[in-house]
């Protein structure tokens, strides 16, 4: 912000309307030793070259570079077939400028070499506290029978009947701050800010002649319409009024007082650590709150569509008010960290992960399922690590780098997550199993 202030004074007065970070999983990745697999510009066919940044280049480049770069080569390799003559394209020198003095390396192993690692088929290298007890399985046959739909459906059915007292969570409260956010809740269309009295929430739309609340400033308490400066407080003004709201620290939750549920003073929130590391994300998705508490509902599915997250699981315990299991989740490779993990839903669109013993004993998961309106969810989920070592609370001084890779995990499992709850509303809308569009993509926003 200074950089752009010292090259455009004058956006000194300019007001930050969204600030976002943005981790995304959207670059091709390639190990050591792939380059050979990458395909070339040119192929088996004079009249197709490829661009992109996956193809193979002959000099250092990456990311939209080398797509810009490609994309110039590919031009070129069809201009050539014509007899045309392309533009030039420079890069750096692949030879280092030391190269010249600099001795070169030996690929000879010189002193003592790294023991060589045994074959890791099948083998699992457990790292952290593991849990102390055997794990004994609840349920008998293969991970597909064991999530019967069925039992799925009882555990919806109990967690459906959960009272609410009428709070939904809008999103993470380090995330609302004096510039006003819309959001839709519960179809209704509102605007959340902060001033020195806290946060607030009321209706997106000026009671004056609906301009978008989201573009007020806020003066003194009060909201100042864009279109013709009406002041709205806390006193309201016709049927404007504030929403009630409820802070706990990490989530933000409105109360819609209109809604069936017997309304309470605050939301049921379940039981955290005292010391903790957090992270929010949100997504909204096209299907409704129940997909999101049923894909939690449904654990069986981690280790096949989450390889990449989960090792292995077994229920240990499977009641319609909480499953209770063990679950290796994978670092790397064949190395894992094995802890025991409890879901309970505390109201009918929260559900909560709690490890019960092993590396993190007392981390939380909360998992929050927020209608919008037509059919399409907001999936809000804070995350509440915790340790009894020492050393991960000196790791997390640096709690602005280790925020955004929590941030990152979790939503690298929501994409995917994301898809099996969409799928299944649009299996409960299609019952015929005939599909006639495409689910949307998945649109990642928030904190």
């Amino acid at each position: 912000w200074s950089n752009l202030l010292t090259i455009y004074p004058e956006y000194r007065r300019a007001l930050v309307k969204d600030d976002r970070f943005i981790m995304g999983q959207d670059c091709p990745a390639f190990g050591l030793g792939e380059y050979s697999e990458r395909p070339e510009i040119t192929t088996a066919l004079d009249d197709v070259m490829l661009a992109g940044d996956f193809v193979k280049l002959p000099f250092p480049c990456a990311l939209m570079e080398s797509a810009v770069t490609s994309g110039f080569m590919a031009a070129n390799a069809h201009l050539t077939r014509w007899a045309v003559e392309g533009v030039s394209i420079q890069s750096v020198s692949k030879r280092g400028a030391l190269a010249d003095i600099a001795p070169e390396p030996s690929l000879e192993p010189k002193g003592p070499t790294l023991p060589r690692l045994p074959k890791l088929s099948g083998k699992r290298f457990y790292i952290g506290k593991r849990p102390r007890k055997k794990a004994e399985p609840a349920l008998s046959g293969p991970n597909w029978a064991q999530a019967n739909p069925r039992r799925i459906e009882r555990a919806w059915e109990h967690a459906s009947q959960l009272p609410t007292g009428g709070w939904y969570v809008v999103d993470a409260s380090r995330v609302i701050n004096d510039t006003p956010k819309a959001y839709t809740i519960a179809g209704e269309r509102l605007v959340v800010w902060r001033d020195d009295d806290g946060p607030h929430a009321a209706p997106e739309a000026c009671p004056h002649m609906g301009a978008s609340l989201k573009c007020a400033k806020v003066e003194r308490g009060e909201l100042v319409c864009p279109w013709h400066g009406l002041r709205l407080g806390p006193q309201g003004h016709g049927r404007w009024r504030h929403r009630p709201v409820f802070d706990d620290g990490i989530l933000l939750w409105v109360r819609d007082d209109s809604a069936g549920d017997q309304l309470t003073s605050a939301p049921f929130l379940p039981q955290r650590p005292e010391r903790y590391l957090d992270t929010v994300i949100r997504m909204e998705l096209d299907c409704e709150p129940e997909d999101v508490i049923r894909n939690r509902l449904d654990p069986w599915h981690g280790a096949p569509y989450h390889p990449y997250s989960f090792d292995s699981l077994t229920v240990t315990d499977a009641s319609d008010e909480c499953l209770t299991m063990r679950v290796a989740y994978r670092i790397v490779g064949p190395v894992v960290m094995e802890v025991d993990a409890s879901f309970h839903c505390p109201d009918s669109r929260t559900i909560v992960m709690t490890i019960l013993d092993g590396e993190g004993k007392g981390s939380v998961v909360e998992t929050h399922a927020t209608p919008m309106e037509n059919g399409r969810t907001a999936m809000v989920e804070a995350t509440l690590a915790t340790s009894e070592r020492g050393g991960f609370w000196k790791a997390a001084k640096a709690h602005r780098l280790l925020r955004p890779a929590m941030a990152a995990a979790a939503r690298r499992l929501w994409v995917d997550d994301g898809e099996y709850a969409e799928r299944t509303a649009w299996l409960r809308r299609h019952g015929d199993g005939k599909r006639t569009t495409k689910p949307r993509a998945i649109r990642p926003t928030g904190s």
